[in-house]
């Protein structure tokens, strides 16, 4: 595992980024859950947390892989805040992706009392920000998510 001068958190290893085909001709969806597994493979505290999203968050790779590391909650963000830092306190690094729109408004105080304030590690993504889920309709379009965080 290679750690960055900047940061604690683990990187790609070199001889799996070489296989990648360039991130321009993916969806993001597909490298996050590319990235995940290459990740995972080198730290086994990295784990996944889903709102019941794998699908749009792309995820399903790394359940796949690693079934004993990915964890769907439910339609339930902020328990999958709750999750993901309980997970974090016992060592884990999670990664707990859900829409933005619901990371921002229906999680944002667990995330901030459960993650934030307790000082753990826990990555909350949130995917499909401002207008991108327009077809979901308003209450998937995320606004005022950075405003709020």
């Amino acid at each position: 595992m290679r750690r960055s001068a900047q940061s604690s958190w683990p990187q790609p290893s070199r001889r799996s980024s070489a296989r990648r085909q360039p991130v321009a001709d993916r969806e993001m969806r597909a490298v996050y859950a590319q990235t995940l597994v290459e990740l995972a493979a080198d730290d086994p505290r990295i784990c996944v947390v889903e709102a019941d999203l794998s699908r749009a968050t792309g995820t399903g790779p790394f359940a796949k892989a690693y079934p004993d590391r990915f964890f769907n909650v439910g339609v339930a963000e902020a328990n999958l805040i709750g999750v993901a830092s309980g997970l974090a306190a016992t060592g884990k690094r999670p990664f707990a992706a859900t829409f933005a729109c619901f990371a921002s408004r229906r999680a944002y105080d667990q995330f901030f009392l459960s993650a934030n304030y307790a000082g753990l590690p826990v990555v909350l993504v949130g995917t499909d920000p401002g207008v991108t889920a327009a077809y979901n309709g308003g209450t998937h379009m995320p606004l005022e998510d950075l405003a709020l965080m």
